[in-house]
């Protein structure tokens, strides 16, 4: 009986392994529901515990000096997020990605520390409504390394993403010193596989050169505007762009 159900169990380890590594075939695009997807990463978490591959990575350490705001992605709190880790989906992770360190954090399985994730094993990760990609597996032509995660605006037959950092600056005013976060963000277009930085309307016009005057009349027409909303200007623009090359 207990070797019966020995088999049983290694059998529904194999077929969640399995399951989990064959159906992801594209971010949010599986081969089956979604609810299934779900069942297996929660299977195989509860029978793999803190040997699942997701808990893999240093303890992070908060720093000690005091800043003002934080140094998080959106907000202080954590997300209820999904992450894909060595090819497997994990859902409803509590997560917190670092914009310093540019680095995802989420709890130990027994919730005793808090894990800084090893990036090169971190494929996509989702926050709310956002989506990020690890940089090194984005096309591209140039030798240039595309180091941490850069979130996604667009995703089609080009790609509009964006690098978010955040660094301390040090102030010191009426003899006082103090210090607060920073953030800076950096666009690109990936046409075929070049990446074009992007700072202004203008540069992505000059990036989308084959169809300039039919792009400033849909920018026009949308009344969009890239310094007010970046994100909302690349995402329209590019798939656009995209209905003029099909």
């Amino acid at each position: 009986m207990c070797e019966l159900a020995m088999r049983k169990s290694g059998f529904k380890f194999l077929f969640v392994v399995g399951l989990l590594f064959t159906i992801q075939k594209g971010w949010g695009q599986v081969s089956i529901g979604d609810s299934v997807l779900r069942k297996a990463s929660s299977d195989y978490q509860r029978l793999m515990k803190q040997n699942a591959s997701l808990y893999n990575g240093a303890e992070y350490i908060a720093p000690k000096q005091l800043i003002e705001g934080f140094p998080f992605f959106s907000r202080e709190n954590y997300f209820e997020g999904r992450i894909i880790s060595s090819g497997v989906s994990y859902f409803d992770v509590p997560i917190q990605y670092d914009l310093v360190n540019d680095a995802l954090l989420i709890w130990s399985y027994d919730r005793s520390i808090l894990l800084m994730l090893n990036s090169e094993k971190v494929e996509r990760f989702e926050l709310g409504n956002e989506s990020f990609i690890r940089g090194s597996l984005i096309k591209k032509n140039d030798a240039q390394t595309r180091k941490g995660f850069f979130q996604l605006i667009h995703e089609g037959q080009h790609m509009a993403v964006s690098k978010k950092q955040k660094v301390v600056v040090q102030k010191t005013a009426s003899d006082k010193s103090y210090a607060f976060y920073k953030q800076f963000n950096t666009y690109y277009l990936i046409i075929d596989g070049d990446w074009i930085q992007i700072a202004s309307q203008k540069s992505v016009i000059n990036a989308l050169k084959n169809n300039k005057d039919e792009i400033k009349a849909f920018i026009n027409k949308q009344q969009l505007n890239f310094r007010k909303s970046p994100d909302v200007f690349l995402k329209e623009v590019l798939t656009y762009y995209e209905t003029l090359n099909q």
